[in-house]
């Protein structure tokens, strides 16, 4: 199993009277990360129970809070408590209220652990556990982690300041990055060796996801016009979305735009990143730009295949950026700037005391922080850090950056304070 960063994340819950509930798309890991933390509960002498609810329809113990609460109680050690993973619990019926019964009977003795592949899903059901939930956003394998489990050598992150060039092998991270930008972050794709049996298993997952999760469990009827909302939404990542605009393109009603994005966004294949603006008269305040999580589905529907980095689309190269902004920082606070004058930049993360510029800019030479950043700090103050992402260029002074992109998984965002 390649080492995953939120592991002892969760592990830091265990024990405490809350449910942990892990949620992301289909084949990030999750069920293999419910597998690891119940061997390592029973190598420590805890009584685990796993359960796979979509294999479990119809079993009786489902029913009711009541019967899964009473057999449960009925598996309890003498004096110690009983650890429960219930793997895809959105298939419970009344998911949330049956869990809720359950905690509220015997969550003093038993402490219940879950997965979820749709936070549409996730969130009708966990409303009924305000106050008794801990939740987890389980995304694929970063960057980080993918080449840290493929390479000779255990690499690491750097505060802001301290990274540089010299510490990496350089080639090896760059030569690994193709491979990861064009077939993304399912676990079981970049642990596939053969590019052929990749291209099937990615293949497998995503006509999985339309084929189950889209048109059964979302019950989306129309799912050739929901493919091709998807394929026009890959040619336009890192771009502003235009919701009217799309609906015209694509001759389907508005509402059902709004609809099939909502469950892109809730079922981990794309966010909306939203604009940052203060003065809506000067500032871009409404449309949003479209990102995809995973860069394998991005390209799979774009259907593109990345030869060099060298020839890289600047697109492809600010996806990957957002994509490592995600480990760090929740989408709620990732935006992006525009005047109206057309002056932006990629992205602005903001966090309770400071608002971080960051710029991609896939050019063989940057020289110096672009005016826009400079134009937003003396409109909104300085920032402690501006950075900006080249195709080469390693330039860093005391609070600005110029770092190449390969190198962005590797900066300790989490401390560059």
């Amino acid at each position: 199993m390649i080492y995953r960063e939120i592991i002892p994340k969760i592990e830091s819950w265990i024990g405490e009277r809350k449910i942990l509930v892990l949620k992301g798309s289909r084949q990030v890991g999750k069920t293999t990360i419910l597998r690891y933390l119940q061997e390592k509960q029973e190598e420590n002498g805890t009584k685990t129970l796993f359960f796979s609810a979509d294999r479990e329809l119809g079993n009786p113990l489902f029913a009711s809070s009541k019967n899964f609460a009473f057999f449960l109680g009925t598996q309890i050690p003498d004096g110690k408590k009983l650890l429960v993973f219930i793997d895809e619990f959105q298939f419970i019926p009344n998911a949330g209220l049956f869990l809720k019964g359950v905690f509220d009977e015997i969550g003093d003795r038993v402490q219940i652990l879950v997965s979820g592949s749709s936070s549409l899903e996730i969130t009708k059901n966990t409303e009924f556990l305000t106050g008794r939930k801990v939740e987890f956003e389980i995304r694929g394998l970063s960057f980080f982690e993918y080449v840290n489990s493929v390479s000779k050598y255990s690499y690491a992150r750097y505060p802001l300041g301290t990274i540089r060039p010299e510490l990496f092998d350089t080639e090896e991270i760059r030569r690994h990055l193709l491979t990861y930008l064009n077939y993304g972050s399912y676990p079981e794709v970049c642990t596939t060796l053969d590019p052929g049996k990749k291209d099937i298993i990615l293949d497998d997952i995503i006509t999985t996801y339309i084929s189950r999760d889209i048109s059964g469990f979302m019950r989306v009827d129309a799912v050739s016009a929901f493919n091709n909302l998807l394929r026009l939404l890959s040619h336009q990542s890192g771009n502003v979305v235009n919701k009217s605009e799309l609906a015209n393109t694509l001759d389907i009603p508005l509402r059902k735009i709004e609809h099939y994005i909502d469950i892109l966004e809730g079922t981990y294949v794309l966010d909306l990143v939203r604009p940052y603006f203060r003065n809506p008269r000067k500032e871009i305040s409404k449309m949003p730009k479209v990102y995809f999580e995973n860069l394998g589905v991005l390209h799979f529907f774009q259907k593109k295949r990345q030869y060099s980095l060298d020839t890289l689309e600047g697109n492809v190269v600010e996806n990957f950026i957002y994509c490592v902004l995600l480990e760090s920082f929740r989408k709620e606070q990732i935006a992006y700037y525009r005047t109206i004058s057309k002056s932006e930049i990629d992205f602005i993360v903001e966090t309770s005391s400071w608002c971080i510029p960051i710029e991609a800019k896939y050019r063989n030479k940057v020289d110096k922080i672009p005016l826009a950043i400079r134009n937003f700090e003396e409109s909104y103050g300085a920032s402690p850090h501006s950075i900006v992402f080249s195709k080469n260029t390693f330039k860093s002074d005391w609070n600005e950056h110029v770092i190449p992109y390969y190198l962005a998984p590797f900066i300790d965002f989490k401390n560059i304070w």
